[in-house]
């Protein structure tokens, strides 16, 4: 015997949402040209004499990026510490679920 509620859930085929086709094709060319732009100007600005930069924008820059890995590697650590003082704090109200318990 099937439920109501059996009648109503419908997941669907799970193949995903093909509407924007196009868009997302676009999308990858986008992030393609993008992430080329911001790989090669630096090269270029470095090595050009027609356009010039300041070295210390080549430091600041240089600066900055290497504290990048690090600030998402706190986050990150952050995130993980919140989790487990969740799974710490459910412990142990499980531990005093378990000892209140009648025997």
């Amino acid at each position: 015997m099937a439920d109501a509620a059996d009648d109503t859930l419908n997941c669907g085929s799970g193949g995903g949402a093909d509407t924007y086709f196009s868009l997302r094709v676009a999308s990858i060319f986008i992030i393609l040209i993008g992430s080329s732009c911001g790989a090669l100007f630096p090269v270029l600005a470095k090595r050009s004499s027609w356009l010039h930069v300041p070295k210390g924008v080549f430091e600041y820059v240089g600066f900055v990026s290497d504290f990048c890995p690090l600030l998402t590697l706190l986050e990150a650590s952050r995130s993980t510490l919140d989790l487990a003082s969740s799974y710490v704090a459910s412990i142990h109200s499980l531990c005093h679920l378990l000892t209140e318990a009648p025997r």
